[in-house]
Order: C-alpha cells, then sequence, then structure tokens
C-alpha cells in the first residue's frame, strides 16, 4: 500500500522538512495536553481539518504558551551566549535537513492518536474567567466610566469650541 503524502501545513509554506518538524511538535503537545478540547484541536490542525494559523491564535494555543514560556525559561534562553545560540540554530538546521529526506517518514513515525492522559488538574482556574482574545483574566479589557472623566471634558471641549481656543 503506497504512503500518502505529508500534509504539508500552511505556516511551513512548501518546506517538507518545517512540516514534519511542526507535526511532530504538535504530537508532542497533544500527548502532553491536558484537556479533552485541546486535544480535538490539536488533533484537528495534525489531521488538516483546521489551519495552524487559526489554532496560533486560539486562546487554547495563548495557553500552552502561557505554560510553557514562563520567566524562568526566558531568562535561561536570554542568558545563552551567542555561541550557544548558533549550535542550537545548527542543530535545528541540520533537523530540517534530515527532516526534508523521503527516508525520514518511516523513522520519524510518532503514533498520532496517544493514550490520552490523566487529566492534572483544571488548564485554568474555574474561578477565573478568561476573556475571548486575551491571554491573561482582564487584559486589554477596556473599561468605560458611567461618567465622563477629564480627559473626556477636555476633547468634548475641543470638538465643540473647536481646537485653536
Amino acid at each position: 500500500m503506497p504512503q500518502q503524502p505529508d500534509p504539508t501545513y500552511d505556516v511551513a509554506g512548501a518546506d517538507l522538512g518545517a512540516s514534519r518538524q511542526l507535526r511532530k511538535s504538535l504530537e508532542a503537545l497533544r500527548s502532553a495536553a491536558t484537556g479533552p478540547e485541546v486535544r480535538k484541536q490539536l488533533d484537528d490542525v495534525i489531521a488538516g481539518r483546521a489551519s495552524m494559523r487559526e489554532f496560533g491564535t486560539s486562546d487554547a494555543f495563548a495557553g500552552i504558551l502561557d505554560r510553557v514560556l514562563t520567566p524562568q525559561a526566558m531568562n535561561k534562553l536570554s542568558s545563552l551566549s551567542p555561541s550557544e545560540l548558533e549550535a542550537m540554530a545548527e542543530q535545528g538546521r541540520a533537523e530540517q535537513a534530515r527532516l526534508r529526506e523521503p527516508t525520514a517518514i518511516a523513522a520519524d513515525a510518532v503514533p498520532a492518536q496517544v493514550a490520552p492522559r490523566e487529566p492534572r488538574g483544571p488548564e485554568t482556574p474555574q474561578t477565573v474567567q478568561l476573556h475571548p482574545g486575551t491571554r491573561k483574566p482582564n487584559r486589554e479589557q477596556v473599561v468605560t466610566p458611567d461618567e465622563p472623566d477629564e480627559d473626556d471634558l477636555y476633547f468634548q471641549e475641543r470638538r465643540q469650541r473647536g481646537w485653536l481656543v
């Protein structure tokens, strides 16, 4: 039975190595995901039913980044020397070159359906409501006061009387 061609993800362009690397990363995320809705979204992206661009802007992906990109991880990354960063970049380039080879398909086969893990706990505290389009509660929320404040009154007066008064 002939093997089906690997899917090429929208964010990878036509780069087969980048698509294979992204698939491996998505499968690793899926196996570590605690919530069933995140696992379903990752399954949809892996199967090609959903766009990686759409998933990348979702609250689920933002939650994953918030758990992974901690201040400690960012400090560790920023403390790396330029030679260490270059070594990591070279390792990544070598991995992508290897993944572009046709023989990389069988060597990197990771089962897409990994047995679901027991949830460690809720992904977000149930008492805190996340607002759509934000990563943290109450972030970037526009709050309008019931009465105009000093700035509002200033701009209202300028609009009525003119700016050169």
